[in-house]
């Protein structure tokens, strides 16, 4: 099933939440936020900062690297050797 990246996050969020069986309000008051603030998360309407991500997944008691896309995972990979930077002059 292929994933919007705008929603990755939320479908993986409501998907760890569900898993770890607590409701939303709960998720808040453990990671510190709002439900407000988490029923957004989880609806793709907003998206959360590095510190928040770290606090919700803390609360869940999982990694944060749960809630990465591994399609992004491809920007990540190193350029091999010799196909750096610009082409030198003459080459």
């Amino acid at each position: 099933m292929l994933m919007d990246r705008r929603n990755f996050f939320a479908t993986r969020l409501r998907k760890e939440r569900e898993k770890a069986g607590i409701s939303q309000y709960r998720l808040g008051q453990l990671a510190g936020i709002s439900k407000q603030s988490l029923s957004r998360l989880e609806m793709g309407l907003s998206q959360p900062n590095w510190e928040t991500v770290q606090r919700i997944a803390a609360a869940l008691g999982t990694d944060c690297r749960v809630f990465a896309d591994p399609s992004l995972a491809k920007l990540a990979e190193p350029t091999p050797v010799g196909q750096r930077g610009r082409p030198r002059k003459g080459k």
